[in-house]
């Protein structure tokens, strides 16, 4: 049990009503909670716990509750707790069971908050530089394509200017769609307007991701490029 004390991370133990026989004082010093606040099953199941995309971990799927419910151990899971004050905590979570009614599940939980924000910010920072990227090509397919609107944009606002050549950019990949591709043209339109459209971009299409960034940042209705998309589709149709 001295050992348990001086551990740097989180140790506790609960039995099979799930009531909290031992935790350690890193844990309390994790969970920020007082060690009669950790020990109730109804304080601890106040807070929101999260999924590290963000959205809600029901308690039934926490890893304590699995290693018991599934008699299995449940390793390295990322769980956010909301705490009263809106706060947020990271931990890593191994929960396994053991054979006995008092003893049913031990649980380590580290504290990864620091190696959590750190990855969202590296995230943020390669987002940025891939939507910069992406207007750099739009801006780079205007000047190419359209000598006379590149110039003329180029009188508005930086962010404006950008938008307006991610418009150009959409309009150009619409239209070459189906000026170039001939019989295979619709079925290229289509698969060009779910991604123009969608409202999660895939990976590698700059054109798109800048398009739904400006139509995001300036508020365009989506049916303005719906229907775009149909008018010029109709030299396509039957």
């Amino acid at each position: 049990r001295a050992l348990f004390e001086l551990l740097p991370v989180g140790l506790s133990i609960l039995d099979v009503q799930r009531t909290l026989h031992y935790q350690n004082p890193a844990l309390v010093r994790i969970l920020d909670l007082a060690p009669e606040a950790v020990r109730r099953e109804s304080r601890r199941q106040q807070r929101t716990y999260l999924r590290p995309d963000g959205s809600p971990l029901p308690l039934e799927e926490l890893p304590s509750v699995r290693a018991s419910r599934e008699g299995r151990i449940i390793r390295d899971v990322e769980v956010g707790v909301v705490k009263e004050d809106g706060t947020q905590t990271w931990v890593n979570v191994t929960a396994a069971p053991l054979p006995f009614d008092d003893w049913n599940v031990l649980i380590v939980t580290a504290d990864i908050t620091e190696q959590v924000l750190a990855r969202r910010r590296i995230e943020e920072l390669a987002a940025e530089e891939e939507l910069a990227a992406a207007y750099a090509h739009c801006n780079e397919l205007t000047a190419q394509h359209s000598r006379s609107f590149h110039l003329a944009s180029a009188l508005l606002p930086a962010g404006k200017r950008e938008a307006a050549r991610a418009l150009y950019a959409f309009c150009r990949i619409s239209d070459d769609t189906v000026d170039e591709l001939g019989d295979e043209a619709p079925a290229h339109l289509e698969s060009w307007r779910a991604r123009a459209l969608a409202s999660t971009v895939p990976a590698g299409d700059p054109v798109a991701l800048a398009w739904a960034d400006a139509r995001t940042r300036y508020q365009i209705p989506g049916q303005y490029a719906e229907l775009s998309l149909i008018h010029i589709s109709e030299p396509t149709r039957p």
